[in-house]
């Protein structure tokens, strides 16, 4: 790309990436607010020069629109529409006026813009999730979508977001959602798909830089040759490898230097390479199911490799139809050929929004986003097959499989256990969250240990003076089985009940509690004070015990 330096007030036709920026698209404008109804593409120039976008390419889901003679001065903006709707946009701020703009689309798309020279100057991309924390309002249509910080070009979703201008957007004016809001997510490698023995896509999870993401020498196979090839918006890399992999073949895709397009370095990565083979009976798993979320998220079912080598994505089909209706949707669990590693988890969603925010994710995790079947409250079957139709793996799960001292079940995955039975599935553990997406199930992470001294106090005396010592009372426990739920209730020593800690709460088989010395949020005076726990179980005997702890001074 070409570099310039020019002065201030010099008007030039070539700028440095991201110089010129789309800051605010309006792609759903009826019904409308008090904006006309027309889509538009507005653009900020960041910089102290004045730049001529004559013969510049906008290019909008595909679809390119030149540019005509214009020049757009520094620290400005303009607004990108056709003449008829420059008659009414005039009146918010400078237009470009153009024959034609291709259609923006509502839910999703991506919007470009090259200079004259063909070079990429910036782009942005969008999709329902950066409406998802829209009021109900901003949903029907009217309000453009805002970028929250122009020197952020990671297009996080949540940097971009509708507007709340009261007339529907900001067309001309610095956005109506405008704050500071850096890039702070670290560039990883998202999917790795392969279309053939020679070619491997690799998807990262946000905008890397393009001077290195095309960078061959960051890619190494021993004894291959590898050449790369992006494009805008450089989520993407297309490697070809020569000579092929063979069948059975194993080699390591070492990636290295890598940077996103914010100069965030991106840790070395080695990635264990085969050409991947159709999924046999149990290869992959359904390991998690959430059939009943939260009022803000979707339902979803997270999936697990169980095979020793690499299966498709693409090859696998997933349905789900009620215990007494034979009526199937399939679908396929993928459109491209995206692999799936030994133990690697995927969650299958129509929405990802939200579920890593309310649930605690490894970093980066696989979604695969489609319309995933409808999943009854009461229960159904999920059914994988492969494209002969042959079953993979088949859960027909019910409600009660949920823990039954559980008061509220909404928003609590069940989850694969360890057990072998075909009702082998349980409510996730309270400790972890109420589900695991994306990562090792809650029955999975404990380690079961036999012993008499259920709970423990590791030191009797808390002080919640906020010295860093001893703020927080810690009840060590450690169960005969998994299933327990807990009721906790404090005493005077006296016997006078005072209040109850905690109540109905599902715990793993070993794990730590911790106490603040309040109750109902009121700091409890110094002395002597008596806890009774309670640990009941479906299956297994109540457990009582007596624990006796101080609050104490300095």
């Amino acid at each position: 790309m070409a570099q310039v330096n020019p002065q201030d007030n010099d008007t030039i036709s070539s700028v440095k990436l991201f110089d010129i920026v789309v800051s605010e698209v309006m792609c759903k404008p009826n019904p409308t607010v008090a904006l006309p109804n027309c889509e538009y593409v507005e653009l900020y120039n960041r910089t102290h020069y004045n730049v001529n976008l004559l013969n510049w390419q906008l290019i909008i889901n595909n679809k390119t629109v030149k540019l005509p003679y214009y020049i757009l001065e520094p620290n400005d903006y303009a607004i990108i529409c056709t003449k008829n709707c420059s008659d009414t946009l005039l009146a918010y701020g400078k237009c470009i006026i153009v024959n034609s703009l291709p259609a923006i689309n509502n839910n999703e798309g991506t919007i470009s813009l090259k200079d004259s020279t063909n070079n990429a100057v910036c782009w942005m991309c969008y999709s329902k999730a950066n409406f998802s924390q829209a009021y109900d309002y901003q949903q029907h249509g009217g309000y453009s979508l805002e970028c929250v910080d122009l020197t952020n070009f990671s297009s996080c979703v949540d940097n971009w977001l509708p507007a709340v201008s009261q007339i529907g957007g900001t067309p001309g004016y610095i956005n109506s959602v405008a704050d500071v809001h850096a890039d702070h997510i670290s560039p990883t490698v998202k999917h790795i798909s392969i279309t053939n023995d020679s070619t491997l896509i690799i998807e990262f999870n946000k905008y890397m830089h393009y001077k290195y993401i095309i960078n061959d020498s960051c890619y190494v196979i021993d004894n291959h040759t590898i050449s790369v090839a992006s494009d805008m918006p450089y989520t993407t890399a297309e490697l070809i490898i020569t000579p092929s992999l063979q069948t059975n073949e194993y080699v390591q895709l070492k990636i290295s230097n890598l940077k996103c397009i914010s100069n965030y370095n991106m840790p070395d990565t080695t990635i264990n390479i085969s050409i991947p083979k159709a999924a046999a009976y149990n290869d992959v798993v359904i390991n998690e199911i959430m059939f009943e979320p939260l009022d803000n998220q979707n339902e979803w079912v997270e999936i697990k490799s169980t095979a020793s080598y690499p299966v498709l994505l693409n090859d696998i089909y997933i349905s789900v139809h009620q215990n007494n209706d034979t009526t199937k949707t399939i679908k396929p669990l993928s459109n491209t050929p995206i692999i799936l590693f030994p133990k690697q988890y995927a969650i299958l969603t129509k929405d990802t929004t939200n579920i890593c925010t309310q649930y605690r994710c490894f970093e980066n995790p696989t979604f695969i986003t489609f319309s995933l079947p409808a999943l009854n409250n009461n229960g159904a079957c999920i059914t994988l097959t492969n494209t002969n139709g042959d079953t993979i793996n088949s859960v027909c799960y019910t409600s009660q499989w949920h823990n039954q001292l559980y008061d509220n079940t909404k928003g609590v995955s069940l989850e694969r256990t360890l057990q072998e039975d075909s009702n082998n599935f349980h409510s996730a553990s309270a400790q972890e969250g109420y589900a695991t997406p994306a990562r090792e199930n809650s029955y999975d992470i404990i380690q079961p240990q036999e012993s008499k001294k259920y709970f423990s106090l590791p030191y009797s005396t808390v002080s919640p003076n906020n010295d860093g010592y001893h703020d927080l009372l810690q009840i060590d426990y450690n169960l005969p089985e998994y299933g327990y739920i807990l009721k906790a209730d404090l005493y005077e020593p006296q016997g006078r009940f005072i209040c109850n800690l905690y109540n109905m709460l599902p715990l793993q088989t070993n794990g730590t509690l911790q106490w603040n010395a309040q109750c109902n949020n009121t700091p409890l005076p110094l002395g002597i004070y008596v806890i009774i726990v309670t640990a009941t179980h479906q299956n297994a005997p109540v457990i009582q015990q007596k624990i006796v702890c101080v609050i104490g001074g300095q």
